[in-house]
């Protein structure tokens, strides 16, 4: 809300300067200010409007990295998430793995009592083989997903690494937005004294120009 009365405020100025120097005009008819005064009065009005598009960039860069820094941060959340269910991931394939190594042991146990009742019982033996070469297809497909979820773990680390980074960067660039429009303010405040310290002299001026015509 203060932002935007000094807005209205600074864009008044120009017009209320010009209203003024219309009353002094008409209450002290005289010789109009010198030509250096004037070229002081369009500088100053430059500089007003030259600190209002600064402080518009300003705000605009620290819009632009605000929204940054909330993206950044989204993705450093949802990356932080990934790499949780990741690792839910990986603790899961490897309990799996171990159960399946447990199953391999297990089975050729199995095949080696089997061999030795060969002659009684080999439809058993050949069961139990079906059955090792099943728990070997699972081994091979869970170690490759072990593998697949380590791979993916590094890689969001990486990102999250990274995101890391750019919200860093984003901060640091916030902040030097915010001390540009605190600088761009001092600026439009030094003009403003400007403005006020012309208007004496114009006051000033117009006073000593009557008295001399009074001496006259």
């Amino acid at each position: 809300m203060n932002s935007k009365k000094n807005l209205l405020f600074i864009a008044a100025l120009p017009l209320m300067f010009l209203t003024l120097l219309s009353l002094v005009a008409a209450a002290n008819p005289g010789p109009t200010p010198s030509v250096t005064f004037q070229s002081g009065q369009e500088s100053d009005k430059r500089e007003i409007r030259k600190d209002r598009r600064d402080i518009k960039e300003d705000k605009k860069d620290l819009d632009r990295d605000r929204r940054d820094v909330s993206r950044d941060k989204a993705d450093l959340n949802e990356d932080r998430r990934e790499v949780k269910d990741d690792k839910q991931d990986l603790k899961r394939d490897q309990r799996d793995v171990d159960q399946d190594r447990k199953d391999l042991i297990k089975d050729r146990r199995d095949v080696i009592e089997d061999r030795r009742d060969l002659n009684r019982d080999s439809r058993d033996i050949k069961k139990d083989k079906k059955d090792l070469n099943q728990d070997r297809r699972d081994a091979a497909r869970d170690k490759a997903d072990l593998n697949e979820d380590r791979r993916e773990v590094k890689d969001d680390k990486q990102d999250l690494k990274r995101d890391q980074r750019n919200v860093d960067q984003d901060r640091k660039d916030l902040i030097k937005d915010r001390r540009d429009v605190i600088e761009d303010r001092r600026d439009l405040n030094q003009d403003r004294r400007d403005l006020r310290r012309d208007r004496k002299d114009i006051k000033e001026g117009h006073h000593s120009s009557s008295r001399k015509r009074q001496s006259k």
